[in-house]
């Protein structure tokens, strides 16, 4: 074997080496991605859900559900207006049921401890006296890995 044929066949070599390397990493990655994300997406759709339904005859079970769903400032100002929120809901008799459509959440942003989730949310409202009416809303909920748990820093509505 001459010298070039032996420096291309070492080439070669390298060459699907470097391939097979960046195929096993790159499939290893791509599955602990989606691994990761599936925990966050299932609090994202838990947290809207929680969030946007509120019904008059159980909304201090509903905002309670929220609060030990939430974290931090988000946390704290949603707890101040827990009362409100239940006076308000109770005295216009509201019933608000959400749903996420199965393709409607999407990972924004994801590290190890805090994460960003864009959630499309469909609501059916109604109340007092009125006929139920249905709205869309887009949310950007943030969520903080707290004791293994991802839970609610912040809810903004979105577009």
């Amino acid at each position: 074997m001459t010298a070039r044929l032996r420096e291309h066949a070492v080439t070669l070599v390298l060459v699907v080496a470097l391939v097979a390397l960046v195929v096993v990493l790159g499939a290893r990655f791509l599955g602990r991605d989606h691994a990761d994300r599936a925990p966050v997406l299932v609090a994202a759709r838990q947290a809207a859900t929680t969030f946007f339904g509120l019904d008059h005859r159980t909304v201090s079970k509903d905002v309670a559900r929220m609060v030990r769903l939430s974290t931090g400032d988000f946390k704290r100002e949603y707890s101040s207006r827990q009362a409100k929120i239940v006076a308000d809901v109770e005295a216009q008799q509201i019933v608000a049921k959400p749903t996420v459509p199965d393709d409607g959440a999407a990972v924004e942003y994801l590290t190890d401890r805090r994460a960003r989730v864009l959630v499309s949310v469909d609501l059916e409202r109604s109340a007092k006296g009125g006929e139920a009416v249905r709205q869309q809303y887009r949310a950007q909920v943030r969520l903080a890995r707290v004791d293994g748990r991802w839970l609610v820093s912040d809810i903004k509505q979105v577009g």
